[in-house]
């Protein structure tokens, strides 16, 4: 099944989206690494974090999935 012009320009832009979207919770996994090397965190503050890291990793990893969607679709559109 092959996509058209449209849904192949569709696609191209949820993907930067996704992309700016990526970049965004990177930072965000990094800043939130830094503060949990902190000692002085209460185990909620810390705890806030562990959740926080989990629910970025999660998101990451399907925005991953959504980029080798992307670059299936853009080999099967190229054919």
């Amino acid at each position: 099944m092959a996509l058209s012009l449209l849904e192949i320009e569709y696609l191209r832009e949820v993907i930067k989206e996704v992309n700016v979207k990526l970049e965004a919770l990177e930072e965000t996994r990094s800043f939130y690494k830094v503060e949990l090397k902190k000692e002085d965190l209460t185990e909620m503050e810390r705890n806030s974090y562990l959740s926080a890291l989990k629910a970025i990793d999660q998101h990451i990893r399907g925005n991953r999935i959504l980029i080798k969607v992307r670059n299936l679709t853009k080999e099967a559109g190229e054919k």
